[in-house]
């Protein structure tokens, strides 16, 4: 299991260390070499900064992350009613017509479309690496139970220390991340199916840069300018 998750995270950094070159390259900038270089500084300096630099910036990235996917899911809901400027009320349009599956490779029927769930689900797989953190950080953690501190002044008297119970507090813990999968993952993902079609050309992943992201897909559909480029 520990080399299994020592691949895991190695395979991990240089793919969103990739992931971050193609970003760049959406505003023209394709020197990939440079921008991987930049971006693995980067990482390595947080990491060397200590835990409290690494929380600190894993909070700030994190609440970036939290705000923008919640906006774009209100923007996706607008824009699938009609509010954007083409005024198109696309509701449930895509759903019918090309349908949730489209033929893998141009094989025709039903091993065609079983094919293209199963090539989308192992890339989409990726994307739930991480969830498991919490419940491994359970088998590090040590139980200290809250208890009165010595009254020292009048301003400490009532103080205690926090009980940091790991059988309380996973589970609690764990719970929350269900939570958040269930409306950040999946609701993106039915947002998303309401506004691209599943045969778009540019969900090809021929591009060689950022454009080829559903929002960044829907948001020009809907003729909004300027907003893709901020958005990546």
């Amino acid at each position: 299991m520990g080399w299994n998750y020592w691949y895991n995270w190695v395979i991990i950094l240089p793919a969103e260390l990739s992931a971050a070159a193609i970003l760049i390259d959406y505003w023209g900038m394709r020197k990939d070499a440079v921008w991987i270089t930049v971006c693995l500084i980067v990482v390595i300096t947080i990491n060397m900064l200590g835990a409290g630099v690494y929380g600190e910036c894993e909070f700030i990235f994190a609440s970036i992350k939290i705000l923008t996917l919640v906006g774009l899911i209100i923007l996706g809901v607008i824009l699938d009613l009609g509010g954007g400027p083409s005024h198109d009320r696309i509701g449930f349009r895509y759903w019918k017509e090309p349908g949730p599956f489209v033929q893998y490779l141009g094989i025709e029927g039903a091993k065609g479309r079983f094919l293209a769930y199963w090539s989308v689900l192992t890339t989409a797989a990726f994307s739930f690496i991480g969830t498991e953190i919490v419940a491994i950080a359970a088998g590090e953690a040590k139980c200290v139970h809250s208890f009165p501190l010595p009254a020292a002044s009048e301003s400490v008297a009532d103080l205690t220390l926090t009980d940091r119970n790991p059988r309380r507090n996973v589970p609690r813990a764990i719970r929350r991340v269900y939570v958040r999968i269930i409306f950040f993952y999946f609701t993106s993902v039915i947002i998303i199916s309401l506004l691209v079609p599943s045969n778009h050309p540019l969900l090809n992943f021929k591009t060689k840069d950022a454009s080829a992201s559903p929002f960044v897909i829907a948001i020009r559909e809907a003729g909004i300018k300027g907003l893709p480029g901020f958005i990546k």
